[in-house]
């Protein structure tokens, strides 16, 4: 029986809503000897399959292993990606890491169920973005395949449980992301009848410090299901700090008696806290609002900086969205110009090794082209990260790297460059199948191009990193973990993740310095690194001081102004800028 006529006999009976089924034969099809009857059956499949596509975006025949033998429908549209350029991908490469889990399950549901339905999926694009879609399906025979799917975008009522990742499971409180993109959508249904308001409650923090962790566990519960009982669908709700909210209501919602209420939280547990009183700034929605994407963006943007700047004025923001909007989808606009037009330069500072004094490669650090003083490469970076955008510029910034090194005599070993690569972008699988393609491109630059993993972003799947990772080693590709020491998180990143160089982070070398206990704790850092094979980089050493303790305490190589500030010309570092001072 041919592929065509398996998906007919799936969408008829197994596909289609009520009203639309049909069937034609399960096994060897209709008789259909006579020439009508044969023009009656190719109607009827045509039919079946234009049927299929009222629900469906796409449509996906698998083999047994779940990978992709066949594709119909909006591919191009929806994901960036033609139709045959998805044949012999694994289905498990086009989407998130959140969701492996359920593709791998989607065989067991097929036997267990008869068919799969209901299920969702979150898509990846080839620019990145993470699309939830709604999956039916069927197998004919579950352990062998082939499987068929149709996959539908989520519309904005059908998102909740697409966004349950981004939710608190004890609060119910979604997180910014999540918020951001629960509230956009729905506001795109509720129109000029609802606002997005944030709501900032003092003193959270101290009490909280005051409460024992049931005490503490009870006060979150109680905030967030007073925020709640006012949301729109009581779940279109975020905590992006401690103490401060973001919901989405309806016009008619009374703030200030919500205000109210959450003061009286407070107060019940403190009653001699006087100071309970609860800032609050709405946004207004409007019938002819901007798209949903570029509403999310700015949502996203807004309720970011509320979160972790303490000094954000909620007085200060405007009550209409497209203000809002407007801002995120210019810097937006902006941002992508960049990329494209590559406005950006290369700043090298140099890496040196303790030992021998010698250059071990440059760190290269991305500079703007803006007119405007103010603008700093943090700022940029962290609007990418916060929009989710960082792996499109990660991405430029290696090919900026190829050129500067394209430019440099082969047989000298200080022309290496490292380029930092945010953790958002390590677990972005488009993002990896192109710095990939990239590299296998320019297979000359092995043992030349570093990368620098840094935890600014941190990162959620270690499995996934460590896969990544590994595959920048097997190119010949040194890779270093940035920053460690600043958080929680670097030991257990140590054990997960398998790297050449671990970068220590400029606080944590200062800290270290201040007395024996800090310098036992580098002295022991150092060793556990060389005992797993793993360097070390010292950063921010400026002195020589600094320099000459990193070299008691085993440290292998420093960077810091001691050497030179970040200069676009290499020849700035030669001779290096107080080499002599290295203890040899």
């Amino acid at each position: 029986m041919s592929s065509l006529s398996n998906l007919a006999q799936v969408v008829s009976r197994y596909i289609l809503p009520k009203g639309y089924y049909a069937w034609v034969g399960m096994s060897g099809g209709v008789d259909a000897s006579a020439d009508g009857e044969r023009e009656t059956v190719r109607q009827q499949r045509d039919r079946f399959a234009a049927l299929a596509f009222t629900w469906g975006d796409i449509l996906l025949e698998l083999d047994g292993d779940l990978v992709v033998r066949h594709v119909d429908g909006l591919s191009e549209r929806l994901l960036g990606v033609d139709n045959e350029s998805l044949r012999g991908r694994a289905l498990r490469q086009l989407v998130a890491p959140i969701d492996h889990e359920t593709v791998d399950d989607l065989p067991t549901m097929a036997a267990r169920r008869g068919r799969i339905h209901g299920e969702r999926l979150t898509v990846v694009s080839a620019g990145g973005e993470q699309i939830p879609m709604l999956v039916a399906g069927y197998a004919f025979d579950p352990t062998d395949g082939p499987f068929y799917l149709s996959l539908r975008k989520a519309a904005p009522a059908e998102l909740p449980a697409a966004a349950a990742e981004h939710r608190d499971s004890e609060t119910g409180l979604l997180d910014a992301e999540g918020f951001a993109r629960m509230a956009a959508s729905r506001a795109q249904t509720a129109g000029a009848d609802a606002e997005v308001t944030l709501l900032s409650v003092p003193g959270v923090e101290d009490l909280a410090q005051s409460l024992d962790e049931s005490q503490h566990a009870d006060l979150a519960a109680r905030l967030a299901e007073t925020v709640r009982s006012h949301a729109v669908d009581g779940d279109t709700a975020g905590q992006v700090a401690e103490g401060r909210y973001g919901l989405l209501h309806t016009a008619a919602t009374d703030v200030e008696n919500l205000k109210g209420e959450l003061s009286g939280v407070i107060q019940r547990l403190d009653p001699g806290n006087e100071t309970a009183t609860v800032e609050s700034a709405s946004i207004a929605m409007s019938d002819d609002g901007p798209e949903e994407e570029a509403l999310a963006r700015g949502l996203m943007v807004t309720l970011n900086r509320f979160g972790s700047e303490s000094d954000f004025k909620l007085s200060e923001l405007s009550r209409n969205v497209h203000g809002l909007v407007d801002q995120a989808v210019e810097q937006v606009e902006g941002f992508k110009r960049v990329v494209k037009e590559n406005a950006f330069t290369i700043a090298l500072q140099p890496v040196v090794c303790v030992r021998s004094g010698r250059v071990h490669h440059y760190e290269g650090l991305c500079r703007f082209d803006s007119r405007r003083p103010e603008d700093s490469p943090f700022e940029y970076l962290r609007f990418a990260e916060e929009t989710g955008m960082i792996h499109t510029f990660d991405l430029a910034m290696v090919r900026k790297a190829l050129e500067w090194l394209r430019g440099r005599p082969m047989n000298n070993p200080t022309n290496s460059i490292a380029v930092n690569l945010s953790g958002h972008s390590v677990e972005v699988r488009s993002f990896a199948d192109a710095l990939f393609a990239l590299l296998d491109k320019n297979r000359w630059a092995q043992g030349r191009l570093l990368f620098e993993i840094t935890e600014s972003a941190r990162m959620s799947d270690l499995d996934v990193a460590n896969t990544f990772i590994q595959g920048l080693r097997r190119r010949g590709h040194a890779v270093c973990l940035d920053d460690f020491g600043a958080g929680a998180a670097s030991f257990q990143y140590l054990s997960a993740l398998e790297v050449d160089i671990v970068k220590l982070d400029g606080s944590a070398v200062a800290n270290a310095r201040r007395g024996a206990q800090g310098r036992a704790f580098l002295c022991a850092l150092t060793e556990l690194c060389r005992r797993v094979g793993t360097e070390t980089i010292a950063e921010k050493i400026d002195d020589r001081d600094g320099l000459e303790f990193c070299a008691d305490c085993g440290v292998d190589h420093v960077q810091g102004f001691l050497f030179g500030k970040p200069s676009p010309r290499a020849r700035d570092f030669a001779p290096l800028p107080n080499g002599h001072l290295v203890p040899r």
